[in-house]
């Protein structure tokens, strides 16, 4: 595929043709390659200066080499498009709340031409570290300027930076106020995401796109079921195979849905999917019935045995902790005592709250928020999970998907973040912010989803 200076809509098509020509089959929920992609199709326009290779070279290497687990390359290509598709679209309205920045710095003639220097890239390559956990992510939006009298481009992520490439625009020192510094602040928190069905609509030429909206966390698995049903039933009807994804956004990120987790999967093939009833029931039954049934028995020796590895996978997970981490000894000390409680037959919820209510009580100082994500990270190994965004980010280099799973401290359902390892397994890891899924959208619209 020749990708230099290819516009979104183009590669779209590239990589329709490759799925429909058998380059590319699906097992397990991986892509195996047929073709040597070459890496720089990662990387943003700027930094591609050569992609170009014709399809019968490709078809020639392929045969010489053993197909490759790669991680949905050309899903990670499809969110990649998405989201730089998303922002490039998007620009007329970040451009309009920076103007009015621009403008009471410059006046507003030099605002004007200021804005012909300003663009908004998505860099897949670009790794950033989380403040918050340390986690390093490929893929980020930036702002970015190009000097009209040097020619050179410049990053702008702050307000300070902002400033200095003002600076350099108008050729002199800028006078700016707390006010440019919070407004900036502001507009760069809005950098994230976007409007997918609109981005979709322009794409696709559709005047009319049909999407659900899916108000807060606790409604998602709910509608995941019933989409992926809906959709199923669409692609029996249109004689067409299920389709593994489908585009969904939430507040600040665009990314795959995974039709093909084998909950999802269960649910179509039961028809649970059918009713708000039968769906309510269907999880119950696969996400929290696992947790709440009293499968662990303190006499016996393998419950015992799987009881003392969640204590040891806590007990690593709060030595992670940077602040009012626990000692060792401490932790074995309350570890004893909530075994010592818990006799007879037990289920994972009831192990679960004994060590909320015991580790609460005796480290009163490790917030709350924390001391949940970690017990149910924990406990994530031993209990379903629903897997269900394909995203295009990665943790030092591993695939990272977004899940969910029940939470018997809350009574609620929590998002969790697994980390693909080599051999397919999950390694879940610190939990995603709930908030950031409260009125996510997801596009089910059958026009997008099967060929015309």
């Amino acid at each position: 595929i020749n990708i230099h200076d290819t516009r979104p809509s183009e590669m779209l098509r590239d990589m329709a043709s490759l799925i429909e020509k058998g380059f590319i089959e699906r097992q397990n929920g991986n892509a195996h390659v047929q073709i040597p992609f070459n890496q720089s199709i990662f990387k943003s326009p700027t930094q591609i200066n050569t992609a170009s290779v014709s399809r019968r070279s490709q078809m020639a290497s392929s045969s010489q080499q053993k197909p490759e687990t790669t991680g949905n390359p050309l899903l990670r290509c499809w969110e990649y498009t998405l989201a730089t598709s998303v922002e490039s679209q998007l620009c007329s309205s970040k451009n309009q709340k920076l103007c009015p920045i621009a403008d009471r710095i410059l006046g507003p003639k030099n605002a004007s031409k200021f804005m012909r220097h300003v663009s908004f890239e998505y860099d897949a390559s670009k790794t950033i570290t989380s403040s918050v956990d340390g986690n390093s992510k490929t893929g980020a939006f930036a702002l970015t300027y190009t000097s009209p009298h040097s020619g050179k481009k410049f990053e702008v992520q702050t307000a300070e930076q902002l400033h200095e490439v003002l600076n350099e625009f108008a050729g002199k020192k800028l006078k700016v106020n707390s006010r440019f510094r919070s407004d900036v602040s502001a507009f760069f928190e809005g950098l994230h995401g976007g409007r997918l069905k609109n981005i979709l609509r322009v794409q696709c030429g559709l005047q009319d796109l049909h999407e659900t909206k899916v108000k807060d966390l606790q409604s998602l698995p709910d509608a995941l079921l019933g989409i992926a049903g809906k959709i199923a039933s669409k692609a029996q009807q249109r004689g067409a195979s299920v389709p593994s994804y489908a585009p969904m956004n939430n507040q600040r990120h665009a990314f795959n849905m995974r039709l093909n987790d084998p909950i999802l999967q269960e649910g179509i093939r039961t028809g649970a999917w059918e009713s708000p009833e039968k769906r309510q029931a269907f999880l119950r039954q696969q996400l929290m019935e696992p947790m709440l049934a009293p499968t662990l028995d303190t006499n016996d020796a393998r419950s015992a045995s799987s009881m003392l590895q969640f204590f040891n996978d806590l007990e690593n997970r709060f030595a992670a902790l940077k602040k009012h981490a626990p000692s060792k000894t401490a932790l074995k000390e309350v570890f004893g005592r909530i075994a010592d409680e818990l006799q007879g037959k037990v289920s994972y919820a009831d192990l679960a709250k004994a060590a909320y209510k015991a580790l609460k009580q005796e480290f009163p100082r490790i917030h709350d928020a924390a001391l949940q994500e970690n017990i149910m990270m924990a406990l994530a190994p031993r209990c379903p999970q629903m897997m269900f965004a394909d995203t295009n980010w990665e943790d030092n280099g591993r695939p990272e998907h977004w899940g969910m799973q029940f939470n018997p401290i809350t009574g609620q359902f929590d998002v969790l973040k697994g980390i693909l390892d080599d051999s397919g397994k999950y390694n879940f890891v610190r939990s995603e912010l709930p908030g950031k899924f409260d009125e996510c959208r997801i596009i089910d619209d059958p026009r997008i989803l099967f060929r015309r």
